[in-house]
């Protein structure tokens, strides 16, 4: 074959050239319909004072969120697409070298001005990671300013999540920003702030459909996201994505993770699926207490959920030993005013007032109350639901004392006020405090266990289930959202 003309192999050149930065263009955010659809040639100046302005915009998910200087921009490149100044229809086939490597040039820099934002913007997201994930990090146990700090870097940093599409990122680099947005959103969960987990779960999912949903990086934030609807009553839709998790664990570790072993008993017991969840709950503890290296505190937590549920099939007072084995074990391994060891001791007492035992309870729960304001603070979730389960006890241990119901009534109120400005409405620890509300001004015993005809073969008694107090999405039942 004899030699190609120069002009004809400059001709090819540009033209694939031309191709390969026009894709890179209209998969870019400035890649419009309108700018697929025709030439976009405005005057070179004004591509050099966009080029410019994007450049000097460091914060980019201010710019892709809706700055100013990028809503003035694609203004102007749509009124020269759609007519406002001078329309070029496409161009044939076989361009001119000189039109058509000016095109791309054109193309290229804003393709590339965008593009040094967005590795900017996911090497920033990559560094602040290692940051946010600061060892024992919890929430629960922050001031009220450092808590309220810490809020706001996650919200930050999920913002510029958001604004950074996961193709800008390597495979090892979305490894690392599932890994900090699992972390992040288990802590916001044990925070209460289940919402918030969910939004920032959902932001970093396209970096696990990079990695494919079966990926191990990306096991521990479907825990999370399963975790996180299972606190919000979605027991149901949990359990369905747990078992797919588990499912995909055992395929790639030859085992499930006792973590979502756990999790998914739990749905169990939110869907009063009570005997099967104590079944499991026995042999994961059999499993976790036998163990190499055995995790004692996934011990603790598998102990104490089982230590509801069996306060939930009636064994009240097992209920109660159980618990102080695992309070003293907590304790012992994390300190008296840790946030796990005053959730045992609040689920200790809960369990005793939703079974109309709040006599028992009452000095237990005063001095609990008082331990979480001073840990966690005053307005904390935490410590509004003991102070909740401490007036209920109040009304159970002076059932005819007007003062004490009224007082009860009044605090009861304010906290239904304060979660639903923070939870929603919805959320299972406002319903349940609704509930209870509704029964104090109706006069109504506040007992939540009300027995039925239901046979348990392993206890052979009766088993108590949940009353109308508090409605969660799936079930009767809102008990379980503080049995940690």
């Amino acid at each position: 074959m004899g030699d190609q003309p120069r002009e004809e192999r400059a001709d090819e050149d540009a033209a694939g050239a031309s191709s390969d930065l026009r894709r890179l263009f209209e998969e870019s955010s400035f890649g419009s319909p309108e700018a697929q659809e025709a030439y976009i040639q405005p005057p070179p100046q004004l591509v050099a004072d966009i080029i410019e302005r994007i450049s000097a915009v460091v914060d980019i998910e201010s710019y892709r969120a809706g700055h100013p200087i990028y809503g003035q921009d694609r203004q102007t490149l749509s009124r020269h697409v759609l007519g406002e100044t001078q329309i070029h229809r496409p161009l044939p086939p076989r361009v001119g070298v000189q039109s058509d490597t000016v095109l791309a040039a054109r193309r290229a820099g804003l393709f590339l001005a965008q593009s040094r934002e967005i590795n900017r913007a996911a090497d920033s997201i990559v560094a602040d990671s290692e940051s946010l994930l600061v060892p024992g990090r919890d929430l629960r146990m922050m001031s009220d300013g450092d808590r309220e700090e810490s809020q706001v870097l996650v919200a930050q940093w999920r913002e510029l999540l958001s604004a950074c599409p996961a193709r800008a990122f390597g495979m090892d680099e979305s490894a690392r920003v599932l890994t900090t947005a699992a972390a992040l959103a288990e802590t916001l969960i044990a925070n209460r702030d289940e919402h918030t987990a969910l939004n920032l779960i959902r932001t970093a999912y396209p970096h696990l459909a990079l990695l494919g949903r079966s990926h191990p990086v990306g096991f521990d934030i479907r825990r999370a996201r399963a975790e996180a609807l299972s606190e919000l009553g979605h027991y149901r839709q949990a359990e369905a994505a747990l078992r797919r998790l588990s499912a995909d664990e055992q395929r790639v570790f030859g085992s499930a993770d006792p973590r979502t072993t756990m999790l998914l008993l739990w749905a169990l017991v939110g869907q009063d699926r009570l005997r099967e969840a104590d079944n499991g709950f026995r042999s994961l503890e059999d499993h976790l207490s036998q163990a190499s290296g055995a995790n004692t505190l996934l011990l603790k937590h598998a102990q104490c959920r089982h230590s509801w549920l069996r306060g939930r099939l009636g064994l009240v007072d097992e209920s109660v030993s159980d618990y102080t084995r695992v309070i003293v074990g907590r304790t012992a391994e994390l300190g008296e005013d840790h946030a796990d060891t005053l959730d045992a001791r609040h689920s200790q007492q809960k369990i005793q007032v939703v079974a109309g035992q709040g006599v028992q309870a009452l000095l237990f729960l005063e001095t609990l109350s008082n331990d979480r304001a001073r840990v966690q603070g005053d307005r904390h979730p935490d410590t509004l639901e003991t102070l909740k389960h401490l007036h209920l006890a109040r009304v159970q241990a002076e059932p005819g004392d007007d003062r004490v119901v009224k007082h009860a009534i009044r605090e009861l109120v304010e906290i239904d006020r304060i979660q639903r400005e923070r939870h929603g409405r919805s959320h299972p620890l406002r319903q349940d405090t609704a509930a209870s509300l509704r029964k104090l001004l109706r006069g109504e015993p506040f007992s939540s266990l009300l027995p039925v005809s239901i046979s348990n073969e392993e206890h052979g008694q009766m088993v108590l289930r949940p009353g109308s107090s508090g409605l969660s999405r799936d079930t009767s039942s809102t008990l379980e959202q503080t049995a940690r």
